[in-house]
C-alpha cells in the first residue's frame, strides 16, 4: 500500500497500515536503547528516487506517529536518536518518501 503526500492535507495525521517493503532496497532496521535515547539505524542501496525519510514511533507496534524527518544525503547509512525515549521500549519504522510524493513503509522493529 502506498500513500500520496500531494493529495494529503495533513500527512502526519493518523496513518493506519501494515508492513510494506521499500522500492529502494533498505536493510533491516537496527535499534539500540541507551540512557541517551533509542538509536535507530537503517541503510539503503541508493537514494536516487528518495525525497526524504520519516521516522515513526509506536508504543503498541500498531499505531505509529511521525517523530522526525531525515533529509537524504550522499550516504547510504542513516540514523536517528530518539532522546525522549531513552531506555524505554518502543517500536519504530521508516517511511521512504519518493520524489513522486508516494511513501513506502519499512518493517517495524
Amino acid at each position: 500500500m502506498k500513500f500520496n503526500l500531494k493529495n494529503s492535507i495533513l500527512f502526519v495525521a493518523f496513518i493506519f497500515v501494515t508492513t510494506f517493503s521499500f522500492a529502494t532496497v533498505i536493510q533491516p532496521l537496527a535499534g539500540t536503547s541507551t540512557e541517551a535515547g533509542n538509536q535507530i539505524e537503517w541503510t539503503v542501496d541508493n537514494t536516487i528516487d528518495v525525497q526524504f525519510f520519516i521516522v515513526q514511533r509506536s508504543f503498541d507496534g500498531v499505531n505509529f506517529m511521525p517523530i522526525a524527518t531525515k533529509q537524504i544525503s550522499k550516504n547510504t547509512e542513516y540514523s536517528f536518536l530518539d532522546k525522549k525515549m531513552g531506555g524505554k521500549t518502543c517500536f519504530y519504522r521508516i517511511i521512504k518518501v519518493g520524489k513522486d510524493g508516494v511513501g513506502d513503509f519499512s518493517s517495524a522493529i
